[in-house]
C-alpha cells in the first residue's frame, strides 16, 4: 500500500517534469533558439528626453494594468520565461511596481533598467523585493553633455541612485548609448569609474528609434570606442556576458553590445512585452502578438508556439534605418 502510493507520487512527479519539458519546447524558434528572457516595458512614461529613444510621431498609450501584467508574465513563466527584465520608459514611474514585483517572485532571476533618478528614493523598497540585478542608463560623465543629451539638469541623481544602490549590495551595470561626440578622455572618465566602483560599464549602439537625421549625425559603431581602449590599455580578461563582450582592465569591466554594426540575432534568447500589452519576438519586430486577448484565447500556447515559430533569423535593420515603434513601447 505505502509502495503503490509512493509509486504513484513518483508517476505524477514524473508527469509533470515532463509536461514542463513539454512546454519549454514551445519556445523553440525554427533556427532552434530557446526563448527564456522576457522584456517588460512597463510605461511608456519618462522622466527624462533623450534625443534618441522617440520617434518623431511618438504618441503614449494607455499602459497594463498591473494584475494584467502579472497574469501575462506567468503565462510566459509556464511557456519557458526564467529571467524577466522591467524596462520602459522609466519603470521606477510605475506606483504598483513593487506589487507586481512581489507576485512573480517565482521567476528565476528578475531585473530592472532605469535611468537612476528615483533610484536612491526607491532603493530600500527594490532590496527586499528581491531583485537580482539593476541596469542604469547613463550616457555621460559630464554633467553638461548629460542635460545635452537627456534633456533635463540630473546627473547627480543618477550618481546618487548607483551609489545608493552599490551601498545596499545590488549588482548594478551602467549602460551608456555610444554618440560621435563621445570623447576618448570620457572613455577614460568611464573606465576610471567601472574600477573606481567595481560595477560593469557597456557601450551600446544607437538605435533607430529617432529620426533618420539624427542617427546619420550621431552613430558611432563601438567598434571605434573597442579600438581606442585596446590600443591603450592592458587587456587582462575578455569574456561574454550575455550580449556584451566584456573587457578586464584592471579592475575595470568595459563591454561592447553592438545590434547593428554586428548583430547578434543568431543567439537571441529574447522575447519582449509592450506597455500597452503586445508581445514581439524581436527589438525591431513590426508584428506582434496581441497578450490582452489572452482571457479569450482558448490555445494561446498553441497560438504562442506558432507565433514564435515565424521570427525572422535575422532583423536586417540598420543604422540607415528609422524604426516606426517608440523604444518606450517596446522596452530598450
Amino acid at each position: 500500500m505505502v509502495k503503490h502510493r509512493q509509486g504513484s507520487g513518483g508517476n505524477a512527479s514524473a508527469s509533470r517534469n515532463l509536461e514542463r519539458k513539454m512546454k519549454t519546447l514551445n519556445n523553440i524558434d525554427k533556427f532552434g533558439r530557446i526563448h527564456s528572457y522576457l522584456r517588460v516595458s512597463l510605461t511608456d512614461k519618462c522622466n527624462l528626453s533623450c534625443k534618441y529613444c522617440n520617434p518623431p510621431e511618438f504618441r503614449a498609450r494607455p499602459p497594463l494594468k498591473s494584475k494584467e501584467i502579472v497574469k501575462i508574465i506567468k503565462i510566459l513563466s509556464d511557456f519557458g520565461i526564467t529571467k524577466v527584465r522591467f524596462t520602459g520608459g522609466e519603470p521606477l514611474l510605475r506606483s504598483d511596481l513593487f506589487d507586481i514585483l512581489n507576485e512573480i517572485k517565482k521567476i528565476k532571476k528578475i531585473c530592472l533598467t532605469t535611468n537612476g533618478l528615483l533610484l536612491r528614493k526607491k532603493i530600500h523598497k527594490l532590496k527586499i523585493s528581491g531583485l537580482d540585478s539593476i541596469n542604469v542608463s547613463l550616457d555621460s560623465l559630464y554633467p553638461e553633455r548629460f542635460k545635452q543629451i537627456t534633456g533635463k539638469d540630473n546627473f547627480m541623481d543618477v550618481i546618487d541612485g548607483i551609489n545608493a544602490a552599490i551601498s545596499n549590495g545590488i549588482n548594478v551595470k551602467v549602460n551608456c548609448v555610444a554618440l560621435k561626440d563621445l570623447t576618448n578622455h570620457e572613455i577614460d572618465k568611464f573606465i576610471v569609474f567601472s574600477a573606481d566602483n567595481s560595477i560593469d560599464v557597456r557601450f551600446i549602439e544607437l538605435m533607430p528609434f529617432c529620426s533618420k537625421n539624427f542617427i546619420n549625425a550621431n552613430f558611432m559603431p563601438v567598434s571605434e570606442i573597442k579600438k581606442y581602449v585596446l590600443s591603450k590599455y592592458q587587456i587582462t580578461s575578455v569574456c561574454m556576458d550575455g550580449v556584451a563582450k566584456m573587457y578586464e582592465i584592471f579592475n575595470a569591466k568595459i563591454g561592447f553590445i553592438s545590434p547593428i554594426s554586428h548583430p547578434f540575432c543568431f543567439s537571441c534568447n529574447r522575447l519582449r512585452l509592450s506597455s500597452d500589452g503586445i508581445l514581439y519576438r524581436c527589438l525591431f519586430d513590426i508584428n506582434g502578438f496581441n497578450m490582452k486577448n489572452y482571457a479569450k484565447t482558448r490555445d494561446i500556447e498553441h497560438k504562442l508556439k506558432k507565433y514564435l515559430e515565424e521570427k525572422k533569423e535575422s532583423h536586417n535593420i540598420n543604422n540607415k534605418i528609422s524604426s516606426k515603434i517608440s523604444m518606450r513601447f517596446i522596452g530598450g
